[in-house]
């Protein structure tokens, strides 16, 4: 199969009408060709709504500029890079794009391009304003005229719509003033500029608004002032979105084609990959006359807020009313797998196939990377890929597959496909932890569920994250506890038990939780003091450690021994029912003596390591108390002291 080809797509600020007119448009040209896959990387930034009356929610949008950074492990041919919606929040030059995509091709909208490094689709901003600002100036007579711009020191249409508006205001003689001028950011919700704007100027008599989306901000607070639209202040903006024509009244404004300038900007993509020769596009920007202005209604319905297509309403509330659940639902199914890594990625994908993925993928960052500004990100030079839905099938890697941004290329690679594709790409962070990224096969329909899955992602990843480290804390904890109940329970000299750790085992057994049936043996180390007085406590200490290590040879792991007293080991031995006790018995009094012998050969000491082994029966009926146990099994070990030799001192020592 021959190597797919495939665009990369940068778009900022996608929550408003403008980049999604763009990603609609390049997602339905690239349908057309199977041997291309569309690769999207998608800002998502949080507008304004989400700190709308309160100071305490976290400003994370600076988390957003890294999703381009992970595009660079895609292999990519050609990049579109919609560099208006990206500097709507981020202050990123042109010259670190082209810097860190090394040579590929890039096709810029809305802003220039150097001619070395690609092409660019633009629309004539400035014309657009400029016929907008002369309308309310020769069609209406109006001088008084403010302007809310967009974020015009980071982005170039918005800085090409101000000058054409202070342009215009110039060649017909009319003064501007910084205080006339409104620095927006293209969202709904700049109703503080807009108030400031109106108190500051109660004899203002239009505004224009570099955009649709600031539009809605204006008619709100315009209305709540008591202006009549239209009449007592008239409004224009920029864009026509879907909604223009049903604002009450509807809006005058300029129409920028997003839809065409998707279009062409695939356009001169392809021309690059066919090995044409793209070109520069300039789309026209037209204006469009509606009644927000002040003229006239022509074949406009009167749309009141109160007589808008309430099913169209209805049926978006419901979307979004469902969309909004899924957020909770996301984070309270998998959180409750946070104590598994492999089952929470394995609920992650099947989520994911749930809601309408033909494939995903969730690449992970080898750590957690914590980011308190944008100047703190650095490029990561390998992903891992933790799992994968294709075709239904889910897969969780106990090993993750390693990716390099030098050599690497992304995962779709290796699924065979000759049908096109188009993948978004999704940031994985929660506050100032960013994970990796989430790739998605959807529809374009599907892009704000999708993004609001991948927030949710985040915010779940971060609780694995928690209770991973507790999970390993608790494990750290309990393995301290055994090396602090084994330093507790054991004898320091001889690695056997100690007393309250043989007296513990004992016990356990006594009360029928480990053995129904056992051999108690008491173990007495003989002479030990006459070891001690002739040759030195070093040497008693040895003849200790001896017994012990004999003792746990003998038993191995079919039972277990500890010191009783100075010189006495307790040795137990669980056994069946139907063992031959007496045969086990003479066995371990047996090999005790082998060990023994073979030590006195070949140790060299002057002494003998010997011992006395007194034995007691218990049965599973037969239930003692540890102090009756003992008692019973001194009684044996008397009577076996009776046959130890005089002196553990060798005859030669004796001699000398």
């Amino acid at each position: 199969m021959a190597k797919r080809k495939k665009i990369g797509v940068f778009v900022g600020n996608t929550h408003t009408f403008f980049p999604r007119e763009l990603i609609n448009s390049i997602y339905d040209s690239g349908k057309s060709r199977d041997d291309i896959d569309l690769h999207f990387f998608l800002g998502l930034e949080h507008t304004q709504f989400m700190s709308q009356g309160t100071s305490a929610v976290e400003n994370i949008n600076y988390q957003y500029s890294t999703i381009y950074d992970y595009a660079l492990f895609s292999s990519l041919d050609v990049v579109i890079i919609a560099y208006g919606t990206i500097t709507t929040f981020h202050k990123i030059a042109k010259e670190d794009f082209y810097k860190k995509l090394k040579g590929i091709p890039c096709i810029i909208i809305s802003d220039s391009v150097d001619p070395d490094k690609g092409v660019s689709v633009t629309t004539d901003n400035f014309r657009g304003i400029y016929n907008c600002v002369e309308h309310l100036i020769e069609e209406h007579g109006l001088k008084r005229i403010l302007y809310i711009s967009g974020p015009h020191r980071l982005n170039t249409d918005a800085k090409e719509r101000l000058k054409a508006y202070k342009t215009c205001m110039a060649d017909h003689g009319l003064a501007v003033t910084d205080d006339m001028i409104a620095d927006g950011d293209y969202t709904e919700y700049v109703d503080n500029l807009v108030e400031e704007l109106l108190d500051s100027h109660p004899d203002a008599q239009a505004i224009v608004s570099a955009n649709d989306e600031m539009t809605v901000s204006i008619y709100r607070v315009a209305r709540k002032k008591g202006y009549k639209i239209g009449e007592d202040l008239a409004v224009t903006g920029f864009d026509d979105i879907a909604a223009a024509e049903y604002q009450e009244p509807p809006l005058t404004t300029v129409r920028q084609n997003g839809i065409r300038m998707g279009r062409e900007a695939m356009r001169q993509a392809l021309a690059f990959l066919d090995g044409e020769n793209p070109e520069n596009v300039v789309v026209p920007a037209d204006f469009i006359r509606r009644s927000s202005c002040g003229c006239p209604r022509i074949g406009e319905i009167n749309h009141s807020p109160e007589s808008l297509d309430l099913v169209v309403q209805f049926n978006q509330l419901r979307e979004n009313y469902h969309k909004s659940l899924v957020g909770p639902y996301v984070i309270k199914r998998l959180i409750t797998y946070a104590d598994d890594r492999k089952t929470f990625f394995e609920k992650a994908e099947e989520l994911l196939l749930e809601h309408g993925a033909m494939s995903s993928k969730i690449y992970l960052l080898p750590s957690v990377v914590v980011i308190d500004n944008p100047d703190e990100w650095r490029e990561p030079d390998i992903l891992f890929l933790q799992a994968f839905q294709e075709g239904g099938e889910i897969q969780v890697l106990d090993v993750p597959i390693e990716f390099s941004r030098e050599n690497g290329s992304w995962m779709s690679e290796f699924f065979s496909s000759d049908k096109h594709r188009a993948l978004f790409n999704f940031l994985l962070f929660d506050g100032k932890r960013n994970y990796g990224v989430l790739e998605c096969e959807i529809e374009s329909n599907l892009i704000t569920e999708f993004y609001m899955i991948s927030v949710q992602l985040g915010t779940a990843m971060h609780f694995l994250e928690i209770s991973q480290e507790k999970l390993s804390f608790q494990k750290k904890l309990q393995e301290q506890n055994v090396l602090l109940n084994a330093n507790a329970s054991t004898d320091a000299l001889t690695g056997v038990l100690n007393r309250r750790g043989i007296y513990d085992r004992t016990v356990s057994c006594l009360n029928g939780h480990e053995s129904d049936h056992m051999i108690a043996f008491m173990v007495d180390l003989d002479h030990l003091k006459e070891i001690n007085d002739t040759f030195g406590h070093a040497e008693g200490d040895n003849a200790i450690k001896i017994t012990g290590q004999v003792l746990k040879e003998t038993l191995g792991n079919r039972g277990f021994v500890g010191r009783y007293g100075g010189d006495e080991f307790l040795a137990i031995l669980p056994i069946r029912e139907d063992d031959d006790k007496a045969e086990w018995i003479d066995r371990i009094r047996k090999n005790v003596k082998e060990k023994y012998d073979a030590y006195n050969e070949t140790s060299g000491k002057p002494y003998y390591v010997e011992m006395s082994v007194g034995a007691v029966e218990l049965l599973g009926a037969e239930r003692l108390e540890f102090s009756e146990l003992i008692e019973r099994i001194d009684e044996k070990l008397y009577e076996a002291k009776k046959s130890r030799r005089q002196t553990v001192v060798r005859q030669a020592v004796v001699q000398s």
